[in-house]
C-alpha cells in the first residue's frame, strides 16, 4: 500500500512548523533572559547556577546529621564536605575526600610528573575551580615549576567555608601525606559575613556556617515549620535544577527553569531568616563557647579581621615549611563601596545590601585591606582583587550574595594568573 505524497507533504509540513515555532520560542527565550540578567545567555553561567542550586546546603532530618540525599556531608575536622552518596551534576569531580578535583590528589601526589595546583576558599573559589580553571592553567602551565608536567587542579575548600576551614583543611591534607606545588587562597566574603550571622543565632563566631542545621536538637513548633519551608524549597531548588541538567540545551528550558529557581531561592531565604530571630537557646555543642555573646559588633568585626590575617600567615607558614607557593587572594564583592558601576540588572537583582549583610562587608573589608601589608611584611603573597571591576560595566555579579557569572570568573581567575606570573618574573 502506498502513502500518498500529499500525507508526507502535510507530515513534513507539519514538522517544519513545529521546528520554525521551536526556534522562535528559544529566540524569545533569548530576549527574556537579556531583559531578566541585562546580559546575552550563556551556558556557563547557567551551568553555574544549577550547580549553586543543587549545591545548596540541605537542612537535616536525621540523627545522623545529614538529611537524606543531601549534597552536604558532616566531616570529623573540616566540619562538612560534599556527599558522594548524592546525585549532583559535577558528581564525577567529587574526589574519595569529599572535595572537588581533576583527580584523587591523595593518587596524584604519588606522581612527580604531575603538578598539583590546590584552590581553597568558600563557594566563589569553587564556583571559578568549576568554571574557570582553564584560564589559569593556560597562564601558570609555562612556568618552570610546572614545565614538562601535567598540571592537576584540586579544591581543599567549598561551598560554605571560611577560615579556619581552608587551614585545617590544608593541614588536613599534608598530614596525611598529600602534596602540592601550589595553594591559591581565594576568600573574603564569608569571613566578613558569617561571624555576625554565627553570633545572631547563638553559635560561636568561627563554627562553619549552618553548624547549627547539621545536628537535631530541641526546636519548638514554630522553629520545626521553618525548617519545614527550608527543607521544602531547597528540595524543590535541587530537584528541579537536577531537571534543568537535562534540558541544559534548551535555552527556552534553561530561562524559565532560572525565573522560577530565583522565586524558590526568595522562599527559601525568607524561611531561614525565620528561623534565625526565633528558638531555644542552643545546646553547647551547638553554640560552642560565648566570648562574643554579649560582645558589640564592632569586637565580631575585629575578631573576623585578625581570624583572617593569622589564618593565612599560618598557611603561609606551612608553605613554607612544605616547599609549595602560595597566594592569597581577597575577593571582590558588590558590597565592597565604590568596587564597580553596577550594571541594570545587578543594582536591580544583585545588590539587595540588607538581606545579605552588606553592613558586615563595609566594615570588615577594610580591616582585611589593612592588615595586607602587615602580612607581606611577614612573608605573605597577600593582594586585594576589590578594585578588579572598578571599571567594569558588564554585569560580572550572578546574584545578590557574592557569586559571579561566567565572565566574572574568568576575568577573576586571569587577574590571578597574572598576579602569580608578576610575582615570579620579579624573582
Amino acid at each position: 500500500m502506498q502513502v500518498s505524497p500529499v500525507r508526507y507533504h502535510k507530515v513534513a509540513l507539519a514538522l517544519l512548523c513545529v521546528a520554525v515555532s521551536y526556534a522562535l520560542l528559544e529566540v524569545f527565550s533569548l530576549a527574556i533572559y537579556y531583559m531578566e540578567y541585562g546580559t546575552g545567555f550563556s551556558f556557563a553561567t547557567e551551568k553555574q547556577h544549577r550547580l549553586e542550586a543543587v549545591g545548596e546546603p540541605q537542612t537535616p532530618t536525621s540523627n545522623t546529621g545529614t538529611a537524606k540525599g543531601a549534597t552536604f556531608a558532616l566531616h570529623p575536622y573540616l566540619g562538612f564536605v560534599w556527599n558522594r552518596d548524592a546525585k549532583t551534576p559535577w558528581s564525577e569531580l567529587i574526589t574519595p575526600s569529599g572535595l572537588l578535583g581533576e583527580e584523587d590528589p591523595y593518587v596524584a601526589s604519588r606522581d612527580p610528573k604531575k603538578a598539583i595546583v590546590a584552590l581553597t576558599g568558600g563557594s566563589v573559589a569553587e564556583r571559578l575551580f568549576v568554571s574557570s580553571r582553564q584560564v589559569m592553567r593556560d597562564k601558570l602551565k609555562n612556568l618552570p615549576v610546572f614545565r614538562h608536567r601535567k598540571v592537576v587542579f584540586v579544591m581543599l575548600g567549598m561551598s560554605g567555608w571560611r577560615q579556619p576551614q581552608q587551614l585545617i583543611s590544608v593541614a588536613y591534607y599534608l598530614s596525611q601525606g598529600g602534596r602540592m606545588d601550589m595553594l591559591i587562597n581565594l576568600d573574603g566574603f564569608n569571613e566578613a559575613a558569617f561571624g555576625v550571622h554565627d553570633r545572631q543565632v547563638g553559635m560561636y563566631p568561627t563554627f562553619p556556617y549552618l553548624w547549627n542545621q547539621f545536628f537535631p536538637h530541641d526546636y519548638d513548633p514554630n522553629d520545626m515549620g521553618q525548617m519545614a519551608h527550608i527543607a521544602l524549597w531547597r528540595g524543590l531548588r535541587r530537584q528541579t535544577a537536577l531537571i534543568a541538567t537535562h534540558l541544559r540545551y534548551s535555552v527556552t528550558a534553561t530561562t524559565f527553569w532560572g525565573l522560577l529557581d530565583h522565586y524558590m531561592a526568595n522562599k527559601a531565604g525568607s524561611a531561614e531568616a525565620g528561623l534565625q530571630t526565633q528558638g531555644k537557646p542552643l545546646p553547647f555543642y551547638l553554640a560552642g563557647p560565648q566570648t562574643y555573646s554579649t560582645a558589640p559588633v564592632a569586637a565580631i568585626y575585629d575578631m573576623e579581621g585578625e581570624l583572617w590575617k593569622n589564618s593565612s600567615l599560618q598557611l603561609a607558614v606551612i608553605a613554607k615549611a612544605n616547599g609549595f607557593a602560595y597566594f592569597h587572594f581577597l575577593q571582590p564583592n558588590q558590597y565592597v563601596p565604590d568596587s564597580k558601576p553596577l550594571s541594570e540588572v545587578e543594582a536591580e537583582k544583585y545588590y539587595q545590601p540588607a538581606l545579605f549583610r552588606a553592613d558586615s562587608v563595609v566594615h570588615t573589608y577594610p580591616i582585611f585591606e589593612a592588615a595586607i601589608p602587615q602580612m607581606r611584611a611577614k612573608g605573605a603573597n597577600v593582594y586585594s582583587l576589590t578594585q578588579l571591576f572598578k571599571t567594569t560595566h558588564e554585569t560580572v555579579y550572578a546574584d545578590a550574595c557574592c557569586h559571579f557569572n561566567a565572565l566574572g570568573d574568568a576575568r577573576i581567575a586571569t587577574a590571578m594568573g597574572n598576579q602569580i606570573m608578576r610575582y615570579y618574573k620579579n624573582q
